[in-house]
């Protein structure tokens, strides 16, 4: 464990500079106070460099390759063009990121009556997020990914909601706009994602530099990205990258809400009759 500051200041002394010709070069200006979600201790997975050198080692590699570089190394099993890397930030690091090492300790899980595993999550997220299928337990690219996150949870208390875990909360706010949402993702997103949504390819066209947030390669309906308090709260925490929890409250909810309405792949978990009922605004009955 080691202790996390309390604040984070921002500096972006060029911006400063040029709102102030006058200021001297390299003088910081426009300080940015950015409170962290959990003051206090944070945990701290092992680097690369501590993954042992054997058998066990190798499958820890195999799953970081997976996490990192799913269109390499897991493309059989996606649906998209998106890496699990690009959520997972920093190769599954990151806190307020969905932290692989903090989702593993809490597993498993009792859903009602029934026994939730992290394998079971990651098929989950190999469907609805990157609109493929999931793995097979025996699979290779299914081992590796277990075993990356048990490597990265190493010393991590074992059903422990620790600092970092999934994304921070935010209260809810149903007050959003689509107008503003798409006049802030124009601003602040657009760049690298695109005025369109497609995202930026990587230089070998294997994979995304930037993912795409809508379209046919980016997540699907189904992703918990389209459940408006989960999408705001990750934005905030994350996006636009270098300049985490810059977003106010407000800009985060109307992104979310303006991605919400963007075309996407369909939930997989709906069949077609409970598409089309939903098309043409009747009820869904008993066999949705």
């Amino acid at each position: 464990m080691k202790h996390l500051l309390g604040f984070v200041l921002v500096l972006n002394a060029a911006m400063a500079v040029a709102a102030d010709p006058a200021r001297p070069l390299g003088v910081p200006g426009n300080i940015i106070a950015v409170p962290v979600a959990a003051p206090g201790e944070v945990f701290v997975p092992p680097a690369v460099v501590e993954i042992p050198e054997d058998k066990h080692g190798d499958m820890v590699r195999l799953g970081r390759h997976v996490v990192v570089d799913t269109q390499r190394y897991a493309r059989r099993f996606t649906g998209n063009g998106l890496s699990c890397g690009q959520c997972h930030v920093s190769e599954g690091r990151k806190p307020d990121a969905a932290p692989l090492w903090a989702a593993y300790t809490m597993y498993p899980q009792l859903h009602g009556e029934e026994v939730y595993t992290f394998e079971q999550r990651v098929q989950d997220c190999f469907r609805l997020e990157l609109n493929g299928i999931g793995p097979p337990l025996d699979s290779p690219e299914m081992q590796g990914v277990v075993a990356y996150a048990q490597w990265l949870a190493t010393g991590a208390p074992a059903r422990a909601e620790l600092p970092g875990r999934g994304v921070p909360a935010l209260a809810p706010l149903t007050a959003t706009s689509v107008e503003r949402g798409a006049q802030v993702y124009t601003t602040k997103c657009a760049l690298c994602h695109g005025a369109d949504g497609r995202g930026t390819l990587r230089a070998d066209r294997k994979g995304y530099q930037f993912p795409p947030v809508w379209g046919p390669d980016s997540f699907s309906a189904g992703s918990t990205m389209m459940v408006p308090q989960t999408a705001a709260a990750y934005i905030k925490a994350n996006m636009p990258p270098g300049r985490a929890n810059t977003l106010s409250e407000v800009e985060a909810y109307d992104i979310a809400a303006y991605l919400a309405v963007q075309d996407r792949p369909v939930d997989p978990r709906i069949g077609w009759i409970a598409r089309l009922r939903r098309w043409f605004g009747r009820p869904l009955g008993p066999l949705s």
